[in-house]
């Protein structure tokens, strides 16, 4: 919540003082490149590819299998006779696509997130007792 909160309001504050996109975003990179680095913008970007790679492509897998299975049982399989029938192959091929990696990931990022903040908390608890 808090970070949405801080994306609105950097929004707000970069639209609203005039000066174009590209000033605002000058104005808000500015400090980040002076106090961190240029390589500040990419922090945290190889978390987010070690969980997205697996997670597309598991994904894609998922779904041309589902497309496949479901075709089959349709008998589109060289038709395109039955538009309908093809709209509700694509259509429930990527439900089911997304409900199978929601299903196998989900359960590993609540774990991951668990255990980063559990040890945040106990290095948090290590520092108030001291």
């Amino acid at each position: 919540m808090w970070c949405r909160c801080l994306t609105v309001l950097t929004w707000q504050r970069c639209t609203s003082s005039g000066g174009g996109l590209v000033v605002a975003a000058m104005r808000e990179g500015l400090p980040i490149i002076n106090e961190e680095g240029f390589r500040a913008f990419w922090k945290g970007n190889l978390v987010t590819i070690t969980h997205r790679l697996p997670y597309t492509a598991v994904n894609f897998y998922s779904y041309e299998r589902y497309k496949t299975l479901l075709k089959s049982f349709t008998d589109l399989n060289g038709h395109s006779a039955n538009v309908g029938s093809d709209i509700f192959v694509h259509f429930l091929g990527g439900g089911l696509a997304g409900i199978t990696i929601a299903s196998a990931t989900y359960p590993l990022d609540l774990v991951v997130k668990n255990n980063i903040q559990l040890h945040l908390a106990v290095l948090y608890l290590a520092y108030v007792l001291e």
